[in-house]
């Protein structure tokens, strides 16, 4: 098969740009999460919980854009590569745009993202719901004092970066199933969506409740 032939529509074609703009949506949220988190850290006399996230002596604007123009940079690098060193006939399941691959008239009949959404919303529930239970909220004050005590208290930040991002996969799997895709399972992918943008707006809405004065 040539890049420019139709695929049978039961395929999943993974379309570089939107994997590169899914990243891109996903990383600054994260790298500014980071960024936060390491200077609490450091505060606190503690190593950064995210060393990665910009190179020594980075400050202001430029610390803020390192890790996400430098990772999206090296993704983009990776997945044309990734292309390259694929046989023939697995080049046209790794393109460009995907919507040149699919027959423009006929539904895509696949249920893998439907059945993935839900089971990552479900993994990034279960992470974020360990990690709440690890706070402690000191009410005495009028502004409240939080910390997070238990087995995982070292790992809480990344509980949270970890959960998030499963969830945020998932609303995205869920998303693109119910959108672009054709199967019985499309109950599965709204359900993962609600949920995992659920486990994120919830997680906000904790956020505020504590920090209520």
């Amino acid at each position: 098969m040539t890049e420019l032939e139709s695929t049978d529509n039961t395929e999943i074609i993974f379309s570089m740009r939107f994997l590169l703009i899914i990243y891109f949506i996903w990383v600054c949220p994260f790298t500014f999460f980071g960024l936060c988190v390491n200077e609490a850290d450091i505060s606190a006399g503690n190593a950064p919980s995210f060393p990665f996230l910009s190179p020594i002596g980075a400050e202001g604007i430029f610390e803020l854009l390192f890790f996400p123009v430098a990772t999206l940079s090296d993704l983009f690098i990776l997945l044309w590569l990734l292309r390259f060193c694929l046989p023939q006939s697995l080049k046209h399941k790794l393109v460009w745009e995907a919507s040149a691959a699919y027959q423009q008239d006929d539904v895509i009949k696949n249920d893998k993202l439907a059945v993935c959404s839900p089971f990552l919303a479900l993994l990034g529930t279960v992470l974020l719901s360990y990690a709440k239970s690890h706070i402690r909220v000191d009410g005495s004050r009028r502004q409240p004092v939080v910390t997070w005590e238990g087995p995982a208290a070292e790992y809480f930040e990344r509980l949270l970066a970890l959960g998030w991002t499963l969830s945020y996969l998932a609303g995205i799997l869920g998303l693109v199933s119910f959108a672009c895709f054709s199967t019985r399972k499309n109950w599965m992918a709204i359900v993962g969506a609600v949920v995992g943008y659920g486990n994120i707006f919830g997680s906000f809405v904790i956020a505020c409740a504590i920090y209520e004065d």
